[in-house]
């Protein structure tokens, strides 16, 4: 018998949907130099850091923005990041 090979699976935090990791994009947590943490785009997935997962559309960041999931993820009691600024980044 051969072992299939098993992808990673996580789950976006705005849709709660489980995907292959390769489906998803990955934001992390930057040193905070002011009210705001920064975001980074972890394009090759390998930022060290406290990070969540997004599917790579509108409707999933305005969801996790809603249920205010990225800051309850980061641990940032400061103000609530939003969509533009995540997407700025």
């Amino acid at each position: 018998m051969s072992k299939k090979e098993r992808a990673p699976i996580r789950m976006c935090v705005g849709c709660r949907e489980r995907k292959k990791k390769e489906e998803l994009v990955r934001f992390t947590r930057g040193p905070a130099k002011g009210p705001e943490d920064f975001l980074y785009l972890s394009e090759k997935r390998s930022l060290p850091g406290r990070g969540f997962y997004l599917c790579p559309t509108l409707k999933c960041f305005r969801m996790a923005q809603k249920k205010k999931q990225v800051g309850r993820i980061l641990g940032s009691h400061g103000s609530p990041i939003s969509v533009e600024t995540m997407l700025a980044r």
